[in-house]
């Protein structure tokens, strides 16, 4: 390996500090079950050889350094990258494992945990949010069943590492373009009305999850396409529908949400990127409306994603990023870190706003381990924050909706029925339609 330092970039240092100022805990992970046994040695090598494919991987995140650097470790070849255990309920033990704490600072950057479950296996993938964001966890996986299915082919095979991928977001822009950028990429958090008590927990780190199966979700979908809304927008307002009756906010109360935002989309055409953190995040505000339908609901959510697309869909961000990047990359984390806690104080003390992730489709072509076994499901795990956190996926038109939190046993039960009754509220809705469907028929 060639690369033994690489510099840290500003989105990485960004979630980096989210973490170490208690915001949320920066970690993903995902889950993959399978219809046999994949092959434990094999499994092992390639996320070796994963390492050497996407070297940030095989870094420790180097936080006291002036300025901060992934350094490549020294003992890689000895460091633990796959546990492997027997499971009576792989999907429990898979969250429980994600949920436990990864420090970014030990390095490498993933661990893997093998579930053996009655001649079946589930794979669950934990990684550093500094060094990956959604995406990336995506493409982790899928790189992961490319390297397995080459050393079944050919166990000699070796990937080519990744040295020029891009790994922070940039796009092209004129002058007056860039000085919007710069002042819309300040580290500012929306006004709340949220109250602290809603969110904040000091217990045990969990993921708590529901599942929205094919039979709803593809009708669900085909209905807010038809709305003009998409796949996240039917999440949110499930999601803001579900958080106005379980906190009971007044009308007019300032509810904001906090939404990921992809930025690969603003780099040039055929840019080549590495595994990184190129995502960034815009907030919605809708305040309650009593007595309001499911469809009225979509329709503010509709209106808000149309506004916030038109006012470019984070370019700023993509633009305003790298320019930052560059004027702060010879600087420590102190001063960021103080910028972050002046604009962030509210989500800092506890007085947050939720926040919706929606990773996306696994794509299932590239998600194949070779002819056997095959995948049966997938899902992605998101941070786990000190507000309400709820990542989506999607696999073969299976939702999953999963709330990673620090919860009590009472504050258990109210993230359980955030995610369950966000699920049934797009159950619901499709309920509905089928009901007037067949009354008019």
């Amino acid at each position: 390996m060639s690369v033994n330092a690489m510099p840290v970039e500003f989105t990485e240092r960004l979630v980096y500090l989210l973490g170490d100022l208690g915001a949320m805990r920066p970690q993903l992970g995902a889950v993959v079950t399978f219809d046999g046994m994949l092959d434990e040695a094999r499994l092992r090598r390639a996320l070796r050889l994963l390492l050497d494919a996407e070297p940030v991987l095989g870094c420790s995140f180097g936080a006291d350094a002036v300025p901060p650097t992934w350094r490549r470790l020294d003992s890689i070849d000895e460091a633990t990258l796959l546990r492997s255990t027997e499971s009576s309920d792989p999907a429990s033990d898979a969250a429980a494992f994600v949920a436990e704490s990864f420090d970014p600072r030990d390095g490498p950057q993933l661990l893997g945990l093998l579930l053996h479950s009655e001649g079946h296996d589930t794979l669950a993938i934990k990684m550093a949010h500094a060094a990956v964001d959604g995406g990336a966890l995506k493409e982790t996986l899928y790189l992961l069943a490319q390297i397995y299915g080459e050393l079944d082919a050919e166990p000699a095979w070796r990937p080519e590492p990744n040295l020029d991928g891009v790994r922070g977001p940039f796009a092209k822009a004129g002058f007056l373009e860039i000085v919007r950028a710069l002042r819309e990429s300040r580290i500012v958090a929306p006004p709340t009305d949220w109250g602290a008590s809603d969110f904040v927990g000091d217990g045990q780190a969990t993921y708590l999850s529901a599942v929205v199966e094919p039979k709803t979700f593809r009708p669900a979908a085909a209905m807010a396409r038809c709305a003009g809304a998409t796949v996240n927008d039917l999440i949110l307002a499930a999601y803001y529908r579900v958080l106005y009756r379980l906190f009971d906010p007044a009308p007019g109360d300032r509810t904001p949400l906090q939404v990921s935002c992809e930025l690969r989309k603003h780099l040039p055409k055929g840019t080549k990127t590495a595994l990184s953190n190129i995502s960034s995040a815009w907030s919605i505000s809708l305040s309650r409306v009593e007595g309001e339908t499911f469809e009225e609901t979509l329709g503010r959510v509709v209106e808000s994603t149309l506004a916030w697309k038109r006012s470019g869909a984070g370019r700023a961000g993509a633009i305003g990023m790298p320019l930052i990047n560059s004027l702060t990359r010879r600087q420590g984390l102190d001063s960021l870190r103080r910028q972050m806690m002046r604009g962030f104080s509210g989500a800092v003390s506890g007085k947050g706003y939720p926040t919706l992730t929606n990773i996306g489709i696994i794509d299932e072509a590239r998600l194949g381990f070779g002819a056997r076994p095959a995948v049966t499901d997938a899902w992605l795990l998101g941070p786990i924050g000190s507000t309400v956190v709820l990542t989506a996926s999607t696999f073969r038109n299976r939702l999953h909706l999963t709330i990673g939190a620090e919860v009590d046993a009472i504050e258990r039960r109210s993230m359980e029925a955030i995610a369950q009754e966000t699920a049934e509220e797009i159950a619901g809705w499709v309920d509905e339609s089928e009901t007037a469907s067949r009354r008019s028929s």
